[in-house]
C-alpha cells in the first residue's frame, strides 16, 4: 500500500504539478544548472517547487491515483486526504514545522503558509541521479617569513619594472601624439593658404556698359553665383521673389518687364563707399524701391545690421547684406547666411 507522500512524489515527477483537494496546488518550473554565488554549490538542471493555499483545488489526479494504487473507492481517496490535509493544518496552527517527506517544508508565519523545498532531492526526469555538491573555497597556503620576503622583494622589482615601463610607454605616446598634430597642423595650414590663394585669384571676365550716362563706364565681373546643390538667382519683381536656374543664359520674364539673368550681366552700380568695398553680398533686387527699403528694414531686425540699399541692376534697387574687401570674407558670410536662413544670396563684384 502506498502512502500519500510517495503519490505526491510519483505525481509531481510525472506531470511537474499536482493539485491536493480543497487545500491547494504544488507547481513545478524548470530551472538551468547554476552555481551558488556564495556557498559555492553546485545545482544541476533541477524542477523548483512551490506550493500556493487553494480551497477550490478539486485533486481528481491523486484521488484517481491513490484509489487504483490502494485498491479503494474515490469517495474513501478523498477523505485520506482531506484528512491529510487536516493534520498538516493543526500542526501548522501550534506553530510546528510540518516535513513533507522528500519533497520540502511547510510552515505557518504571519498569517501566510511558507513552502520550502528540499534540494536533496531532484523531480526533474532528464537530471535524474544528479545531485548538487558544493565546491570548498581555495585555503592559500600562507609561506614561512624568508618565502614573504622573496615573495615581496620579487614582487617590488615587478612593480619597478611596470612602472618604467609606464612611464617609458607615456613618454612615446606623447611624443608621437606631439608630432602628429604637429604635422597635421603643417597640413591644414597648407591647405588654407592654397583656398585663400585660390579665393584671392579668382578669375572675372568684365563686359563694358554700352549706357551714355554721364558717369564713367561700370564694369562688373560675371555674377558670382556660388552653386551648391540646386543654387539659383533671386530677382525680386514687385512682392514676386523669381528664381532663376543659373545654368540658363537669358530667361525672358514677360512682356512688360524683362530681366536676363546669365553668365555675365552688366549693371549700374553705384560708387562704392571706400575704396576697400571690392563685393557686395546681395540679398535681393526689387522694382519698387519702397519694397525694397522695406526688406533692408527686414534684414535689419534679423540682425543685419549693415543691411542697405545700394544701387540698382537692370533698373531694379539692389538690397545688399554688406560689401567686403576680399572674396573669401563674402564668402564665409554667404555661407553663414544661406545655412541660418536658407535663402540664395549672391556675391556680386564691384
Amino acid at each position: 500500500m502506498k502512502d500519500i507522500y510517495q503519490i505526491i512524489n510519483q505525481l509531481i515527477t510525472e506531470h511537474q504539478e499536482l493539485e491536493l483537494p480543497e487545500f491547494g496546488k504544488f507547481s513545478g518550473e524548470i530551472m538551468e544548472a547554476e552555481i551558488h554565488p556564495v556557498d559555492h554549490r553546485f545545482m544541476p538542471k533541477y524542477l523548483k517547487i512551490d506550493f500556493q493555499l487553494d480551497k477550490n483545488a478539486n485533486g481528481d489526479l491523486i484521488i484517481d491515483k491513490l484509489s487504483e494504487s490502494n485498491n479503494i473507492s474515490k469517495t474513501e481517496a478523498k477523505k485520506q486526504l482531506l484528512d491529510f490535509r487536516n493534520e498538516i493544518l493543526q500542526k501548522l496552527k501550534k506553530g510546528e514545522k510540518v516535513v513533507l517527506k522528500e519533497l520540502g517544508y511547510m510552515s505557518w508565519k504571519a498569517g501566510h503558509l511558507y513552502f520550502e523545498q528540499d534540494l536533496k532531492f531532484n523531480y526533474l526526469k532528464e537530471s535524474f541521479g544528479l545531485s548538487s555538491f558544493t565546491q570548498k573555497p581555495h585555503q592559500e597556503v600562507v609561506p614561512d617569513q624568508e618565502v614573504k620576503a622573496e615573495l615581496q622583494e620579487i614582487t617590488t622589482s615587478k612593480s619597478y619594472r611596470r612602472l618604467i615601463f609606464g612611464v617609458a610607454a607615456s613618454v612615446v605616446v606623447l611624443a608621437l601624439a606631439a608630432l602628429i598634430y604637429l604635422r597635421w597642423d603643417g597640413i591644414l595650414n597648407v591647405y588654407k593658404n592654397k583656398i585663400a590663394n585660390r579665393n584671392d585669384n579668382v578669375e572675372v571676365n568684365k563686359t563694358e556698359s554700352k549706357s551714355n550716362s554721364d558717369d564713367n563706364l561700370a564694369i562688373i565681373d560675371s555674377l558670382n553665383l556660388i552653386k551648391e546643390q540646386d543654387s539659383v538667382l533671386k530677382i525680386a519683381k514687385n512682392d514676386t521673389i523669381l528664381e532663376l536656374d543659373t545654368a540658363e543664359s537669358i530667361a525672358e520674364i514677360s512682356q512688360e518687364e524683362e530681366v536676363i539673368a546669365e553668365s555675365e550681366v552688366v549693371t549700374e552700380i553705384s560708387e562704392p563707399k571706400n575704396q576697400n568695398e571690392n563685393y557686395y553680398l546681395v540679398a535681393a533686387c526689387f522694382k519698387d524701391e519702397q519694397n525694397a527699403r522695406d526688406f533692408v528694414k527686414e534684414l535689419r531686425e534679423k540682425g543685419y545690421s549693415s543691411a542697405e540699399l545700394r544701387g540698382k541692376t537692370k533698373g531694379l534697387h539692389r538690397v545688399i547684406y554688406s560689401s567686403y574687401e576680399k572674396y573669401s570674407e563674402a564668402l564665409k558670410t554667404y555661407k553663414e547666411i544661406r545655412d541660418k536662413e536658407g535663402g540664395n544670396p549672391w556675391i556680386q563684384k564691384i
